[in-house]
């Protein structure tokens, strides 16, 4: 009798190497896909938080702001969305108000008016949590993009 060997050849080990690696290469592009949509929807969460965070800032109002005058401001720099809130009664809201709330975006994201082409810088609010004409900023209908994917948002 002859002894029995246990084990797999080097040729069946590197056929199964072979197969994984042809699979996985394969499954690359869905999984870059599948990447590229989890960033945007984390985008549009933080985008929406952002916004209503802004208009619960404006309705509250607390310094008076009348008018049509920005009681509270969402600014996009350098990566970073912050929610903004009047100084005082006699300064509107700005970038440059004190900041209420903040959070960091997907590193690459692109985001910019549905309707136009230039980036998105900030929204502006007044005191009755609509959009403020005060200020030279985006309405709430936005278009986030990171990589090959993009997504149509509409805050409301």
């Amino acid at each position: 009798m002859s002894p029995k060997h246990a084990g797999y050849t080097l040729i069946e080990m590197m056929v199964v190497v072979g197969l994984v690696g042809l699979l996985a290469m394969l499954a690359s592009p869905f999984t870059t896909t599948w990447v590229e949509h989890a960033r945007l929807n984390t985008a549009e969460g933080i985008w929406r938080e952002a916004y209503g965070r802004a208009k619960a800032a404006a309705l509250r109002n607390p310094h008076g702001i009348g008018g049509d005058r920005a009681a509270s401001f969402v600014c996009l720099g350098k990566g970073q969305l912050t929610v903004r809130s009047a100084r005082d009664a006699d300064t509107p809201a700005s970038c440059t108000s004190p900041v209420l709330w903040q959070a960091r975006l997907p590193e690459k994201l692109t985001t910019r008016p549905k309707a136009g082409s230039h980036a998105l810088v900030c929204m502006s609010f007044n005191n009755r949590g609509s959009s403020s004409t005060d200020a030279t900023c985006a309405g709430n209908e936005l278009e986030l993009v990171y990589g090959r994917s993009s997504l149509s948002v509409s805050l409301h």
